[in-house]
């Protein structure tokens, strides 16, 4: 068996050096274990299998030679730092930061760039640097499970971040200037990493953002502070995860272009403040404006669940639907009232992780069942959770 897997491991990477082969591969995933790429909810779908993978991507566990394989056109690369990890013990005195800048380096188009894990974010470790310095046309950056370690006073902080301020600058290295930026799942023991650390840097130009995600209570904060006054400027996408706080309010003034919104919830309370101080505040401040609401999966009732019509109804109590629904429902009607017989155009969708809605009738069920008035107005749609994700894509 053995003799097979290594025959088998050599015409794979001989296979992926083929001119005809290499020069087609756009992206490349590097994680520590094989996993559906395409989305599924969790906990209500079977095994991946390569017929579920979406059109045009495949999985591969790399080894070493990964670093290797001559995937000159690279756009979007995703990694995983576990994998870094397990991958130093075939390197020779290297450390995972270096590792990680010859991942970067072996292509000079990369424009999208997924971090996950990276859970020693400390002094001697400015992984903003390295990508900066080695992805220099960067347009796209996620961060996801970030950690700092270990914890220091702000007085130490301080100290740090102005040595990395000095040694990028010293490098005469332009700041990537992002497009799109995704800030999800940081650690929220010890330093705040998105508000000292990466907003920040001096390696990240956030004045022409135009797509973020962020937890609400970073937001509000970044938002409320004079060291960030461009930040929502040119947005006209924004993603609010972690949306648990009653007094979270958009000011219509720092979105002037925003045409998207979408909103990671698990507690009903937050968003019904969130859409009733919408509904009375909000004026329009583009021609279009969608309205997304993901209900997130709060990991607790669901395993084992089917997607039988019936068995979707026992989610209605789950997401408390009856508070939900007539908050949706005056905010679509006001949009109707004030803007329907402009040229501005709106849409109203839902999603939830711990369902798979499969097909137009079950999905319209659905919603008449969970949202009643929102559905009767005809403006409320069902819009897969996987199309949120941006970040990933």
């Amino acid at each position: 068996m053995s003799f097979f897997l290594r025959n088998f491991e050599a015409s794979f990477a001989h296979t992926f050096k083929l001119p005809e082969i290499n020069s087609c591969v756009q992206g490349l995933s590097l994680e520590y274990h094989i996993r559906d790429i395409s989305y599924n909810p969790p906990r209500l779908t079977t095994s991946p299998t390569l017929h579920g993978l979406p059109r045009g991507k495949a999985v591969m566990r790399p080894k070493s030679s990964f670093i290797d394989i001559p995937f000159r056109p690279l756009t979007f690369i995703r990694a995983h730092w576990k994998l870094i990890d397990m991958l130093l013990g075939y390197t020779d005195g290297m450390n995972d930061i270096r590792l990680f800048e010859q991942v970067l380096d072996r292509t000079h188009t990369l424009e999208h760039l997924v971090v996950e894990g990276f859970r020693h974010f400390h002094m001697r470790r400015d992984i903003l640097r390295s990508i900066a310095v080695h992805a220099p046309k960067l347009k796209i950056l996620c961060l996801s499970e970030f950690r700092w370690f270990p914890s220091f006073s702000h007085l130490v902080l301080e100290d740090i971040f102005d040595e990395w301020m000095i040694d990028f600058v010293s490098m005469n290295v332009p700041p990537l200037q992002l497009d799109r930026l995704c800030l999800r799942n940081f650690s929220s023991k010890g330093t705040n990493i998105i508000q000292l650390v990466v907003l920040p840097s001096p390696c990240l130009d956030l004045r022409a953002l135009r797509y973020l995600a962020m937890p609400a209570k970073d937001l509000l904060t970044a938002l409320t502070s004079e060291r960030f006054p461009d930040l929502g400027r040119e947005l006209i996408h924004l993603t609010i995860t972690n949306l648990n706080m009653s007094d979270f309010r958009l000011e219509p003034k720092t979105f002037p272009k925003l045409k998207e919104l979408q909103l990671f919830v698990k507690e009903e309370f937050p968003l019904l403040n969130f859409v009733q101080d919408f509904t009375k505040h909000w004026s329009p401040t583009s021609t279009t404006l969608d309205f997304h609401i993901n209900f997130e999966d709060r990991e607790s009732e669901h395993q084992g669940v089917d997607q039988t019509e019936n068995a979707l109804a026992g989610v209605l109590e789950e997401i408390n639907a009856s508070i939900v629904d007539p908050a949706i429902h005056a905010l679509i009607r006001k949009m109707s009232k004030l803007y329907g017989n402009t040229e501005i155009t709106y849409g109203f969708y839902v999603s939830m992780d711990f369902i798979q809605a499969d097909g137009s009738q079950m999905q319209r069920s659905f919603m008449r069942k969970a949202f009643p008035l929102s559905f009767a107005t005809g403006c409320l749609r069902w819009r897969e959770r996987r199309l949120l994700e941006w970040w990933f894509e």
